[in-house]
């Protein structure tokens, strides 16, 4: 039956990229200063034309948020100590407080939620009961995510030195481990492809660079873009880029070429694609 389906399949249309609607979710901490009004953390999405479609304050410093469907979005609250799903007003709709400082969150495919902090990464489910967790004496993670497969994957940094590890989450027996460049900012996103690669942005280098599976370098890196704290690789094999320093969002082509810019009024934490 798989065999005489399998003349039937049209493998190209498979391998289209996702159509996205073009909007770009931005984390950030706003610098505008008024009186009677501090520094506060802000999550808002643009259309194609750059205008805002939406915006919400959170005022526990956020510093990652993913997209959950059309009108709710998953916010990790780093000074807050926990996650929060919210409408597009900002309205909380459910919450999980982490007993730690979340710097990364994602909604995973079976409903759970999943959440790194720098010396823990846990699995939640819906009803708020911990599913999973691994504790890392050292607090030394600064990237983690959940890869479609299940497995774990995260970059440890200390000093000069950084390593992207993959771990089986149910024995907790380490896969892989490989050396890669500094990554010493805390906050941003790093890209685990489905060939095994990896797309790490280099803060102090001014860099975006991709890994084999075995740490070595693919291709040219993204030299155009300074002081890097995260990367998202889009369907089309684009990379959109954020820089905390310059608190910009852009997007770069195959060819390295600068296709999106945006400068927004705070320091960016992530942006993602949708």
């Amino acid at each position: 039956m798989l065999a005489a389906n399998e003349k039937t399949i049209d493998m190209a249309k498979l391998a289209q990229d996702t159509a996205l609607l073009g909007y770009t979710l931005v984390v950030q901490q706003n610098n505008f200063i008024a009186p009677g009004r501090g520094v506060v953390g802000e999550v808002y999405e643009l259309d194609k034309k750059k205008e805002v479609r939406w915006k919400f304050e959170v005022p526990t410093y956020p510093v990652d948020a993913q997209m959950i469907g059309n009108n709710r979005v998953i916010v990790a609250e780093y000074q807050g100590g926990r996650v929060s799903e919210r409408d597009l007003k900002g309205e909380v709709k459910w919450e999980y407080v982490c007993g730690g400082n979340p710097f990364a969150v994602q909604r995973l495919p079976n409903g759970n939620t999943f959440i790194a902090m720098q010396g823990r990464l846990l699995e939640v489910d819906r009803n708020k009961t911990e599913v999973w967790s691994y504790q890392r004496p050292q607090h030394d993670m600064v990237r983690a995510k959940r890869l479609p497969n299940g497995e774990v994957a995260f970059i440890t940094n200390i000093g000069a030195q950084a390593n992207y590890i993959r771990m089986e989450p149910r024995t907790q027996k380490i896969l892989k481990t490989i050396q890669i460049g500094q990554v010493p900012m805390l906050f941003g996103n790093f890209e685990v492809l489905a060939n095994g690669h990896i797309v790490v942005p280099h803060y102090n280098q001014h860099r975006v660079v991709e890994y084999d599976k075995d740490g070595k370098q693919v291709g040219n890196p993204i030299m155009n873009q300074q002081w890097p704290n995260s990367v998202v690789r889009l369907p089309n094999g684009n990379s959109l880029l954020t820089s905390q320093n310059l608190r910009q969002v852009n997007e770069f082509d195959l060819n390295r070429n600068q296709v999106f810019s945006y400068t927004a009024n705070g320091n960016v934490f992530v942006a993602r694609r949708r």
